[in-house]
């Protein structure tokens, strides 16, 4: 079976502006390690965030905090799927990691499966990751 990534990030934020922050440090993240190590990378913030605000704006999906969907349905449906079709469960440390609750429900999913966790490191430099460090 080939080796998948799913790299978890927080999201949740009472300030959209976080929110946003949140969302493109995942895809910086995800471009940095497939860049960097060549892995195959899923990035749900990357994935989920523009199908979100697409059924948000386009079909009216209007439930859950910010116009999006409940997060029940992101992390307990969709992404839970995205998950278990994966090898390691990467967390991504920024600011709020250890509150959020979608990385806690990942993360049971993960030992529930047995998927190996492990945790990102980022340095962040003008707001963009220069490095991150990933176990190999």
């Amino acid at each position: 079976m080939k080796s998948i990534v799913y790299l978890a990030a927080p999201l949740s934020h009472p300030e959209r502006w976080v929110m946003d922050f949140r969302e493109r440090m995942a895809t910086e993240a995800a471009a940095y390690l497939v860049a960097t190590t060549g892995l195959t990378v899923l990035s749900p913030l990357t994935n989920s965030c523009p199908i979100s605000r697409a059924m948000d704006s386009l079909y009216g999906c209007k439930h859950g905090p910010m116009g999006f969907l409940s997060q029940d349905f992101w992390v307990q449906q969709f992404d839970r799927d995205l998950l278990e079709a994966c090898s390691t469960l990467a967390i991504l440390r920024l600011e709020g990691w250890d509150y959020s609750q979608g990385i806690k429900t990942e993360i049971e999913i993960a030992k529930d499966k047995d998927i190996e966790i492990v945790y990102l490191f980022p340095t962040i430099i003008g707001g963009h990751i220069a490095r991150l460090q990933y176990p190999v």
